[in-house]
């Protein structure tokens, strides 16, 4: 009879904690786009009745994100998610300042390149990827709670947004939220988005005379500096996983520091 598998997984309070964190930052940074489209006339009309810029702004953000977030997906992959989520922040509220300034070049500017292609492209898609990194039984569960964030921007911030331009206008709207999205993305990014724990793989009953399943380190740490667990008791076993282990990573192993040194 094979060995009933006992189930090893990486999901913790911690994941969704990450997971819910996420949900926060793209809300948030998502409503950015959100001011071009309620403050449309607004805009038009202090910019000559020239309706097609305020929209040509609204519609470069959103390619800009698509296309900033194949470059930021594989800089998160090199340099971590934490600093790409702390500087896709920065960068929506340096866009929504910048395009604060009237200028029609600035608004294109501000929302094309810095709103969307390095803010909201940082924040999305490697998110989405480092929260599916937290999780391996409710993935599809934490990654549709992750997607929802834009949709609660897109429910959450018209409302505000509307009586904002109206009694502030949409510039001092834009700089207003552009602190906001500094303040509430970046300290979060920056407490919350810890490197993911490692993948752990199914860890099979001991049975008498044979190894488990995976060895006996089915969930073993893949850092060099992190100590080995014990070698198992019973003598088959042990001589079995001495044998697929410990020989062949002995020339690896050897070099590694020792955490008790």
């Amino acid at each position: 009879m094979a060995p009933a598998q006992q189930a090893a997984s990486i999901e913790s309070r911690t994941s969704w904690v990450v997971a819910i964190a996420a949900v926060i930052i793209l809300s948030v940074s998502s409503g950015a786009p959100i001011i071009v489209v309620v403050a449309l006339r607004q805009i038009a009309t202090d910019m000559g009745e020239v309706r097609a810029i305020p929209a040509l702004a609204s519609s470069l953000a959103y390619l800009g994100a698509g296309a900033g977030g194949v470059l930021m997906g594989w800089l998160a992959g090199r340099i971590g998610t934490r600093v790409v989520a702390i500087t896709g922040g920065a960068m929506v509220c340096g866009g929504l300042l910048l395009a604060a300034g009237g200028a029609p070049w600035q608004l294109l500017l501000g929302y094309g390149l810095l709103v969307g292609f390095f803010g909201n492209g940082a924040l999305f898609p490697p998110l989405m990827t480092y929260v599916s990194l937290w999780f391996d039984r409710r993935r599809g569960t934490a990654l549709a709670l992750v997607s929802s964030g834009q949709y609660i921007a897109g429910a959450l911030w018209p409302a505000l947004f509307e009586a904002a331009v109206a009694t502030h206008g949409w510039q001092r709207t834009m700089l207003g939220f552009g602190l906001f999205v500094a303040v509430i993305t970046m300290p979060l990014a920056a407490l919350v988005l810890r490197p993911p724990p490692p993948p752990c793989r199914p860890r099979a009953a001991p049975v008498a005379g044979r190894c488990p399943a995976g060895g006996p380190w089915a969930c073993r740490p893949t850092s060099p500096w992190r100590r080995w667990p014990s070698p198992p008791s019973s003598a088959a076993c042990r001589w079995r996983c001495r044998r697929r282990i410990w020989w062949p990573s002995a020339a690896t192993s050897a070099s590694w520091p020792r955490a008790g040194r």
